[in-house]
Parts: C-alpha cells; sequence; structure tokens
C-alpha cells in the first residue's frame, strides 16, 4: 500500500513562525482599548439597525401574505359557487 506519511522528520519542511501560525500578544493599551470599546459600541448599533430593517421587512411582506391568503380565500370561494350554478 502506499504510504503518504514521510520516511522521517527531516522531510518534513519547518514551517516558518510568524502572526498567522503562532500566538500573538497584544497589550492592553489605552488606545486599544478604545479601538475595541469603540467596535463593541459600532456592532451594536449595526445589529439594532439590522434588527429593525428585518422586522420592518418581515412587516411588509407579513401584510401582503395576509392580503394574498384572503384573495386565495376570495377566489376560491368564488370558484366553487360558479362551479355549482353552472357546471
Amino acid at each position: 500500500m502506499f504510504d503518504s506519511r514521510p520516511d522521517s522528520a527531516a522531510d518534513v519542511p519547518e514551517v516558518e513562525e510568524n502572526e498567522i501560525n503562532t500566538e500573538v500578544e497584544v497589550q492592553n493599551t489605552a488606545h486599544h482599548k478604545a479601538v475595541i470599546k469603540a467596535r463593541n459600541e459600532h456592532y451594536v448599533e449595526f445589529k439594532a439597525r439590522f434588527s429593525d430593517s428585518l422586522d420592518s421587512i418581515m412587516t411588509k411582506y407579513d401584510e401582503e401574505r395576509k392580503e394574498e391568503s384572503r384573495f386565495s380565500q376570495y377566489w376560491n370561494e368564488n370558484l366553487k359557487e360558479i362551479t355549482t350554478k353552472h357546471i
């Protein structure tokens, strides 16, 4: 059978350490705290606006679905009446 593992540790290429594959330490400076606080505040505002927008859209389409349901019921009643009287 074919074994895809390297024969020895020498065959494994060495990975260069960088900020993607190693731990990064961030000092909690006043600037860093201000950036994080601003990010959180803007996220909360974005989330509230998004939620309001979604609620508005759903309310609009709920009303349209209700109207469509009423029309469908009206149509079915009229169709039943027509087929009963004329067929």
